[in-house]
């Protein structure tokens, strides 16, 4: 094992893993104890971190199947991962308190305020008194990327007010130490993983203000400008997605104009720096081709084919070079966009649902 490794996480596979020969959340809470011993046999100063995601709370054990199914991937039945069941997690999470002691002393284990995919904390699915329970014996820790962009539409992400909402009530409901800072897209989203390591340490602060603080720094004074036209970038209703833009879509045009021009602005006042990857500039031509592209799509006869075209190029190319995939997001997440303008709408409705929008 790589002696440099100073925390290894043990995670169960998305959307889960085998619901066949009897594997149940219990199994892998066992085979993860398993894992951790012979871990920290050969490196004792290891930290373990057991994730979670999936088991106990959902997509494990449970996703149905076709007769005679064994276990390979079939679209149309992956819903059904994401099913909840209380007397499931309840079964789980009592097993995992049980073997905890068992597990080597400094294990953390990552559990979200919700056992869905957002995490959210709603009637049997609030998972706060099991993470209050957890963090009696061993370190607790989120793992829930659904508050800084989830994993589907690929876009400048703004999400950050429920991030914050989301640390003040891990810091009442349990004694959280910690957390993902996460992002899909390590060259488009760095806002993302500033806002969600800043929520760990000033829990009370206005996203808004991080965000201005995020892009003074890229951008100088002038780049302050951009907060208020990142949340328009969230139209698309998706996982982890709460934000509404109640916009006419001429409204939105204009908006998406104004940041175009911004944008085009800040190319003479860019703060070079060797501290941010890619550098500033890369960043201001990926955030301008975005609000470029979002220009287009909203506005007066946009030709849909070639946009689709533009966007796939752009973000999804990779995959028409590789063999056929299963994997269904990138063709899903690029007509869900296009499909979304055309049949623009007001009539917006909000929902606190969990939404499994990895798979459906």
């Amino acid at each position: 094992m790589l002696p440099a490794l100073d925390i290894i996480e043990i995670f169960p596979g998305d959307p889960g893993a085998c619901s066949l020969n009897g594997c149940t959340a219990e199994t892998y809470i066992d085979k993860s104890l398993d894992i951790s011993q012979l871990l920290k046999r050969n490196n004792p100063a290891v930290n373990i971190d057991l994730n979670t995601w999936g088991p106990p709370f959902f997509g494990w054990g449970i996703i149905n199947g076709p007769v005679d199914w064994q276990g390979e991937f079939i679209q149309k039945y992956q819903h059904s991962a994401w099913e909840f069941n209380k007397k499931r997690s309840d079964s789980s999470m009592k097993h995992l308190i049980k073997r905890l002691p068992d597990f080597p002393e400094d294990t953390s284990i990552s559990i979200n305020m919700g056992f869905n995919p957002d995490g959210n904390p709603h009637g049997d699915m609030d998972a706060g008194k099991w993470a209050c329970e957890i963090a009696k014996t061993n370190r607790i820790q989120t793992w829930d990327f659904s508050l800084t962009e989830g994993k589907n539409a690929i876009t400048p992400h703004y999400r950050f007010e429920r991030l914050f909402q989301r640390r003040r009530l891990e810091i009442e409901s349990a004694p959280y130490s910690g957390g993902i800072c996460f992002t899909m897209t390590p060259l488009l989203n760095q806002l993302s993983l500033y806002e969600a390591a800043q929520s760990f340490i000033r829990p009370d602060e206005d996203h808004q203000v991080v965000a201005k603080e995020f892009f003074e720094r890229i951008f100088g004074p002038d780049g302050r400008k951009l907060t208020d036209y990142m949340p328009l970038f969230e139209v698309i209703p998706d996982w982890g997605c709460h934000t509404q833009v109640l916009l006419s879509l001429e409204e939105y045009h204009i908006r998406m104009k104004e940041l175009v021009q911004i944008l085009n602005d800040l190319k003479t006042s860019v703060r070079e720096t060797n501290n941010f990857q890619p550098s500033p500039e890369m960043y201001r031509k990926e955030l301008l081709f975005f609000a470029e592209f979002f220009k287009d799509i909203s506005g007066p006869a946009p030709d849909y084919n070639l946009l689709k075209k533009k966007y796939w190029q752009r973000i999804y190319e990779i995959y028409d070079h590789l063999p056929e995939h299963v994997d269904p997001r990138p063709q899903n997440a690029v007509k869900k966009i296009i499909e979304y303008f055309r049949c623009w709408s007001m009539d917006k409705k909000s929902s606190d649902d969990p939404v499994a929008g990895k798979w459906v």
